[in-house]
């Protein structure tokens, strides 16, 4: 349930951020330093190295038994004939959300999210900071919507960090390096 969610968040903030944008009533505050877009892009990197080549095998091995799984099949939007598996494995600290092709051995990790963690990511990133600590290391957000901070990596490939708040403190980072 929380993947699917985390999945319809992250391509509504594709579709409609130049709408939103547009909107002088937004959150659009002014741009941060560059100093803030590079802190984004390393934490961005750093997450994804750690999940760079895992596969469903690998996370398994690593991770032990889930708490739950979530298997979904989906219309391949390039080849309609083809349906692509998507696997969500939660565990205590930690979810992946794996894209398996259906006619290739094709498997990588689409989103990556960290529940809760004595692990910092550089500068201290991790569950249990401060908002005020994440607006200070990665300036404003592109947007925020009910309690989730939305920043945008745009130096490389598309890639979302999805920052959730609750009571001024971070409950759960989800770091979205692919868009179906």
């Amino acid at each position: 349930m929380q993947a699917s969610k985390f999945h319809a968040f992250a391509l509504f903030f594709f579709a409609f951020r130049v709408a939103y944008a547009a909107n002088p009533l937004g959150d659009n505050q002014p741009a941060d330093t560059f100093e803030q877009r590079e802190r984004l892009h390393t934490i961005i990197q750093q997450a994804r190295a750690v999940v760079a080549e895992l596969t469903e095998l690998d996370v398994r091995s690593r991770f032990g038994k889930p708490v739950a799984i979530q298997t979904n099949l989906e219309q391949n939007k390039y080849v309609p004939e083809i349906q692509n598996r998507f696997i969500v494995l939660k565990y205590d600290k930690y979810v992946f959300r794996i894209f398996k092709s259906a006619n290739t051995q094709t498997e990588f990790i689409t989103h990556f999210s960290l529940l809760s963690s004595n692990d910092d990511l550089r500068w201290g990133l991790k569950t249990g900071i401060s908002e005020l600590q994440i607006r200070y290391l990665l300036g404003a957000p592109e947007f925020t919507d009910r309690g989730v901070l939305v920043y945008e990596d745009r130096q490389e490939e598309p890639t979302v960090l999805l920052v959730h708040v609750r009571n001024g403190r971070v409950t759960r980072l989800d770091f979205c390096f692919y868009f179906e």
